[in-house]
């Protein structure tokens, strides 16, 4: 009995190609400000039009904003934590979406 090693291998690949591809289900999007200062801040940006952005503070995600037509979303985030923050936000794979990062000492 012989095995094909060949197509096991091509499997295991598709498999694997399919795990990075779901880890990339959402594209980072534009962060245009950030204003307040303390516990309270508010982030604007643009991303595709009608979709959901999910905002995320040192990793973690804090909330969600919808866009509108033209594509603008606002967040408030409350409460804060004392320190160092960085935020990013993302919105669905699939949308024309640039990178952004705001970090705030």
């Amino acid at each position: 009995m012989t095995t094909d090693h060949t197509a096991r291998g091509l499997a295991l690949r598709g498999i694997a190609d399919a795990a990075a591809a779901a880890a990339q289900l959402e594209n980072l999007v534009e962060i245009l400000s950030v204003t307040g200062f303390g516990a309270n801040r508010t982030l604007a940006g643009k991303a595709p039009p009608n979709t959901l952005v999910t905002v995320y503070d040192n990793g973690a995600p804090i909330g969600t904003a919808a866009t509108g037509a033209a594509g603008n979303w606002t967040f408030r985030a409350t409460g804060l934590a004392n320190g160092a923050h960085s935020f990013t936000t993302r919105a669905p794979l699939g949308s024309a979406a640039s990178a952004a990062l705001i970090s705030d000492f």
